[in-house]
C-alpha cells in the first residue's frame, strides 16, 4: 500500500539541520518500508540533499520552500495515495482533502499548533475532514479535545520513542569510558552566584 508522510515546511528530511518531526519520520519510514508499505516522504529542498532520492527503501521528494504546499498538493493528487499523513500542519488538511477526497488523511500533532491561529469554525471543519489524528502525549490530546470536543473520538495518543540500541548506557564499561573521556575534556570554572528576592 502506498502512503505519503508530509513534513512541515521548515526543515528538510532526513534531519540534516535538526528537527524532531523530521527525525521521527527518518527513523520510522524505513520500518514502514520493511513492513511492505510503499513509503514517500515529502519535505523542503536543501542544497545538501538531492531533490529526489531513495534511502533504505523510502522515496524522498523535496520541493522548494517558497511554494511547498502547492507542490505537495499537486504531487499527492497526481500520485493517488490511499494514506496521507500530515505532520503538525492542521491548516493543510482541508486543501489536501479537497483534491484527495478518496484518501485517508491522518493529522499527526507534535505540539500545540492545533487551534493556535485558527477560528473555531475552521478547527471543526478540519476535525470533520480528517480521518484520524495522532497526538504525541495525553496532555496534547486533552488540549485538542478541550479546544474542539468533536476531535476526541478521532485522537489516538502515540508516544514517540527511540531505538535504545543506538545509545550506550552509562553503567556499561563502554559507557563509563565515554563518560570519563567527556569529563576529561570539560573545562570547569568557579562561579559565584548570588540569590536574592525582590519585594515590591
Amino acid at each position: 500500500m502506498k502512503l505519503v508522510l508530509i513534513c512541515p515546511d521548515s526543515l528538510p528530511c532526513p534531519p540534516i539541520r535538526s528537527g524532531a518531526i523530521e527525525l521521527l519520520m527518518a527513523r520510522k519510514s524505513p520500518y514502514l518500508a520493511k513492513l511492505g508499505f510503499d513509503v514517500t516522504v515529502l519535505s523542503i529542498q536543501d542544497p545538501m540533499l538531492a531533490n529526489k532520492e531513495t534511502i533504505h527503501g523510502v522515496r524522498y521528494i523535496r520541493f522548494p520552500k517558497k511554494n511547498y504546499l502547492e507542490n505537495v498538493i499537486s504531487y499527492v493528487q497526481a500520485e493517488s495515495f490511499p494514506i496521507i499523513q500530515v505532520y503538525n500542519k492542521p491548516d493543510w488538511v482541508l486543501p489536501i482533502k479537497q483534491v484527495c477526497f478518496h484518501s485517508r488523511v491522518v493529522l499527526s500533532l507534535h505540539n500545540q499548533v492545533f487551534g493556535s491561529h485558527l477560528e473555531q469554525s475552521e478547527l471543526e471543519e478540519i476535525v470533520q475532514a480528517v480521518d484520524h489524528m495522532v497526538a504525541v502525549s495525553q496532555f496534547l490530546a486533552d488540549s485538542i479535545a478541550r479546544r474542539c470536543p468533536s476531535a476526541k473520538a478521532k485522537i489516538t495518543v502515540l508516544y514517540t520513542g527511540d531505538e535504545p540500541s543506538i545509545y550506550t548506557p552509562h553503567y556499561t564499561l563502554q559507557g563509563q569510558r565515554i563518560a570519563l573521556e567527556m569529563k576529561k575534556s570539560w573545562v570547569f570554572r568557579q562561579i559565584t552566584l548570588w540569590l536574592c528576592s525582590w519585594e515590591g
